[in-house]
């Protein structure tokens, strides 16, 4: 009897141990990160001297990027060099228990990452732009993640524009290190089904395209 009651002590210990939530507190929500800048990230894992991990989630893409491993979550923050082809205004900061997977926490709201060579994610003045053809499927889309393609190689970087039928922009991203290539996927698991329109700007380039979501 003495054991078992041991046994359930020690059980419940470690779920104390562990039951705590780690909170982000930086890089806020609608914040705007440029690449090659060092920024802190901060966070708060209550009662614990686990390491973590710390993530880089871009939610246009749909990808997890490990920034760094093995930190220490006493330290509470860490310095992050940004150093990202990915740039997005749909990003979030996870930190993950190393030992408990199980345990993790996310910044609130997105932050941009922009590229500090071209921070401008659109351009204003479209005119002077030479027209392309690209083509978005599936379209419809039943899922969330679309393929854009070109009659041409991609050059630098694509900027990514989408507008919803009241012309108010909702999302942009910018797809870098893509030279040569004739497509790249968009996740847009964000977005509510309905009507838009892709915007795609590159190297002196203009295109547009309708795209139905019925997800």
């Amino acid at each position: 009897m003495k054991k078992i009651l041991i046994l359930i002590s020690f059980l419940v210990l470690t779920s104390q141990m562990y039951s705590s939530d780690i909170f982000n507190i930086l890089p806020t929500g609608g914040a705007t990160l440029v690449n090659n800048d060092t920024v802190t990230i901060k966070w708060i894992y209550p009662d614990s001297t686990d390491d973590v991990n710390i993530w880089l989630w871009n939610g246009f893409f749909g990808t997890f990027t490990l920034i760094d491993t093995n930190i220490s979550a006493t330290l509470g923050q860490y310095n992050w060099y940004i150093d990202t082809e990915d740039f997005s205004t749909k990003c979030r900061i996870k930190i993950q228990s190393v030992n408990h997977p199980e345990i993790y926490g996310f910044n609130t709201g997105y932050f941009s990452i922009v590229d500090s060579a071209n921070p401008a994610s659109d351009v204003s003045d479209k005119t002077s732009l030479k027209g392309f053809s690209i083509k978005v499927f599936p379209n419809p889309l039943l899922n969330s993640q679309f393929t854009i393609t070109s009659d041409i190689p991609f050059e630098n970087s694509v900027f990514v524009n989408i507008y919803n039928l009241q012309g108010t922009k909702v999302s942009s991203l910018t797809k870098s290190n893509i030279t040569g290539l004739k497509s790249f996927t968009v996740n847009v698991s964000e977005l509510q089904p309905g009507i838009y329109f892709f915007e795609v700007i590159t190297n002196g380039k203009y295109s547009t395209s309708k795209v139905i979501i019925q997800k």
